[in-house]
């Protein structure tokens, strides 16, 4: 919910052999301290994509879109440090409440 308006759907799929013995209390609480701190692995990084895509019919029942035909998708792959994909994770935005920042370092 953004400002009491359905606006971001998030839809997560996580690799049961990697990331095993997930729970409803756990993810409610946070799964990435649950995968450091209690499975002992190092998330390494994430690929992200955006792109504008037409709504389906789970945005039309779940994201008050109003007469918008199209929302952001975004598109994300995390890795484990060793490269393994745990994570996929396909989020869909309204277009009006979508607000993009990126931030990069470069590291010597």
């Amino acid at each position: 919910m953004v400002d009491g308006v359905a606006s971001v759907l998030d839809i997560d799929y996580l690799d049961r052999e990697l990331i095993p013995g997930l729970t409803k209390e756990i993810a409610q609480h946070s799964i990435y301290q649950y995968i450091e701190e209690d499975l002992k692995l190092q998330i390494g990084y994430a690929k992200k994509e955006i792109l504008i895509s037409p709504i389906d019919n789970r945005d039309k029942i779940l994201l008050d879109l109003g007469k918008d035909k199209h929302v952001v998708t975004v598109r994300s792959q995390v890795h484990l440090a060793d490269g393994r994909q745990f994570q996929f994770t396909e989020s869909r935005h309204k277009l009006d409440k979508f607000h993009f920042v990126d931030y990069a370092e470069r590291r010597k």
